[in-house]
């Protein structure tokens, strides 16, 4: 799945420099806020490579889940159940939702006229 980043406040509640999955917006809109540049590709580093996340990336990239892209995937959630023999689908969210934190720009001085 793709991951984007505002470059710039949206309609949908999203703040300059929020990381949004692709699923969180309207497909047809994608192409139209890329090529206005209100929105970019965003990506990041392996798995692997996030604080806290070295043995839980080196289980997911043997499952061919290296990416925080790939891991955002539907299509791999029973590689991920399978991987860590997981009970709960609720952890793969918790997941996903810790691993774009880590994408997430720090906060910017809101009375910045530049920011």
């Amino acid at each position: 799945m793709e991951i984007y980043r505002a470059n710039r406040r949206l309609t949908t509640g999203h703040e300059r420099h929020d990381v949004i999955p692709a699923s969180e917006l309207v497909p047809e809109a994608v192409e139209v806020l890329l090529a206005r540049g209100i929105i970019s590709i965003a990506s990041g580093p392996p798995l692997v490579e996030l604080p806290g996340w070295k043995v839980r990336g080196r289980v997911l990239a043997a499952a061919g889940i290296e990416t925080i892209n790939a891991l955002l995937d539907a299509e791999h959630e029973e590689a991920i159940i399978a991987a860590f023999q997981l009970k709960k689908r609720s952890t793969i969210e918790r997941w996903r939702r810790e691993a774009l934190s880590w994408l997430k720009a720090p906060a910017t001085n809101r009375n910045c006229g530049r920011c």
